[in-house]
Formats: C-alpha cells, sequence, structure tokens
C-alpha cells in the first residue's frame, strides 16, 4: 500500500510539473511589456529620484547587523577557546585529547582571523570585479 501511495504521489508531481512547463510562457515579450514604474505607483510604493539617498541607508542597516553579528560570533569564539582550553588542560598527558585541545584552539584562532577580517575579505574580493 505504501509503494502505491509513493507512486501516485510521483506520478501526480511530475503530472503537475508536465502541465507547469507545458502552460509557461518562456517567450520575453511578456516580460518586457511590463511597466513597473505603473505597478509600483498602484500599490503606492513612491521611487526617489536619488538613489545614493537608499543606498546610504542600506549600508547603515548593513553596517548595524554587522555589529551585532561581530558580537555573537566573538561570544563564540570565546566559547570555543574556553572549551579546547578545558579539553587541552583536562588531557591528563593523553596524546588524543592532547591533540583534540590543540587543534581546537588553533581552529578558534584561525575561525576568529577570519570572522573579523571578512569585511577586508569581501572588500578584496569585490576590488577584483572593477
Amino acid at each position: 500500500m505504501r509503494k502505491i501511495v509513493q507512486a501516485l504521489t510521483a506520478f501526480l508531481l511530475a503530472f503537475v510539473a508536465v502541465i507547469g512547463i507545458a502552460f509557461t510562457d518562456p517567450s520575453p515579450a511578456g516580460a518586457t511589456s511590463v511597466d513597473p514604474k505603473t505597478y509600483l505607483e498602484k500599490s503606492g510604493i513612491k521611487t526617489q529620484s536619488n538613489s545614493t539617498a537608499g543606498q546610504n541607508e542600506l549600508i547603515k542597516d548593513a553596517n548595524s547587523i554587522m555589529i551585532v553579528i561581530y558580537i555573537l560570533s566573538g561570544f563564540w569564539i570565546l566559547i570555543c577557546f574556553i572549551y579546547a582550553g578545558l579539553k587541552l588542560s583536562a588531557s591528563q598527558h593523553n596524546p588524543q585529547n592532547r591533540t583534540a585541545g590543540l587543534i581546537g584552539l588553533a581552529f578558534a584562532g584561525i575561525g576568529a582571523f577570519v570572522v573579523f577580517q571578512a569585511r577586508e575579505i569581501a572588500g578584496y574580493i569585490a576590488s577584483l570585479g572593477m
């Protein structure tokens, strides 16, 4: 019974996909005939003539979000350092636990470097496209 339900479900999904593909108009003529300004005006959205004001607000919002992300990642990195340090100090000459603690400290350091240098890394990648 379960196989029949699975087969019917697969058939129904395939049928819906085929019908969706058959009735979709792939021509770009339908997309270019729509004027987005009229739809924006009808919905009550006002466009600004100066686009830099919107960009400045977006950058200000992104910077405030980045501060929150930096704080959360700082706490997370601190927890990783504490956990790896505790694992290293509790290894009691066990080479496997000592290695795990050292690797944990190393990866927490690498993670801290990546998190706090993410803005410079993104700027470097963005400058490659110019």
